[in-house]
């Protein structure tokens, strides 16, 4: 029987789309239930082509064209939507809320049933105004609240931090003494939720595809695991078979003197917010204790995916 849905993805060719693509080509349900329609700027570029091979359709679509938005959301019942931004642009927070709004009328005007929105907690809210500088954070909060106003069954999909940073926001330096460190403005014991985003979003979105009523209005705080500085540095210490040692220093130290004051100050205030107060709030061990129950599927932890990183490396 050929599927009745259409599922509309966002970033196809990213992490996040390209996992829940994969997940739906690989389960053995959800191919009967969904065909795919991905979305990319442009449909030349390998990635997009190895998805067609895989027979999945491939349209282009510019987030500043609200036509090409349109087209390429049309007949969807699903529609996953995330946006991205470049910290060195000084109106980014407006590009993107902007962005992020013209893709979710597109796929209401299309007849999405359902939007599945790629999102981040209130950092300026949980701070209480102390954090008003992490742009990623607030554009996503805005377009969050223009989805809740908006005409369509929405679920909200919050990963935590990206096991993918350790390739270079975690990557290690080699000292004057020639020992390994892994640099950052924060204490050794600030805590981040973890998440194989390229391999696991997928299998938390499975779930959200199959039975989309039970999520609807819902924000998903997803990680697999929790770990402080400390122990990311231990477990890169194991893999890397090298003392890596953790070491909180300056801004000056991390992002050197020839880095945009922007971007200092908008990583500088995540990096803050991260420090000081749990991601998703004082009970978080719990929230993603919980989100690894839900999931369709086992996930893939750090020192894993740190392995497979150090082994194609070498």
């Amino acid at each position: 029987m050929a599927p009745n849905k259409l599922l509309v993805v966002f970033g196809a060719t990213g992490q996040q789309g390209g996992s829940i693509i994969d997940y739906v080509l690989n389960d053995p349900t959800l191919p009967q239930q969904f065909s795919i329609r991905a979305v990319t700027r442009d449909p030349s570029a390998s990635a997009a082509v190895a998805l067609t091979k895989r027979g999945v359709e491939v349209v282009q679509a510019d987030a500043n064209n609200k036509a090409s938005l349109e087209k390429a959301t049309q007949g969807a019942d699903t529609t996953f939507i995330m946006t991205a931004q470049n910290f060195a642009d000084e109106d980014i927070e407006a590009t993107e809320v902007a962005q992020g709004k013209a893709m979710v009328d597109a796929a209401v005007s299309g007849g999405s049933k359902y939007v599945i929105f790629s999102t981040l907690p209130d950092v300026i809210k949980i701070s209480g105004g102390k954090y008003t500088q992490a742009t990623n954070f607030n554009s996503k909060v805005q377009i969050e609240e223009y989805i809740r106003a908006s005409p369509v069954k929405a679920i909200f999909y919050a990963p935590g931090w990206f096991m993918q940073n350790c390739a270079h926001v975690w990557s290690t330096r080699r000292m004057p003494d020639n020992t390994l460190a892994l640099l950052d403005v924060v204490s050794p014991q600030t805590r981040f939720p973890l998440i194989d985003i390229q391999r696991d979003t997928g299998k938390f979105l499975g779930p959200v595809l199959m039975e989309p009523e039970k999520f609807v209005g819902r924000t998903l705080a997803v990680a697999s695991e929790i770990r402080t500085y400390q122990e990311v540095a231990e477990i890169m210490s194991k893999v890397r078979g090298e003392p890596v040692q953790y070491r909180q220093v300056s801004k000056e130290e991390v992002f050197g003197t020839q880095c945009p004051p922007l971007i200092v100050e908008r990583i500088g205030a995540m990096m803050g917010f991260y420090e000081e107060y749990p991601l998703y709030g004082p009970d978080m061990d719990n929230v993603v204790a919980e989100s690894v129950a839900m999931a369709g599927g086992r996930m893939n932890t750090f020192e894993e995916l740190l392995k497979m990183r150090f082994q194609e490396s070498s």
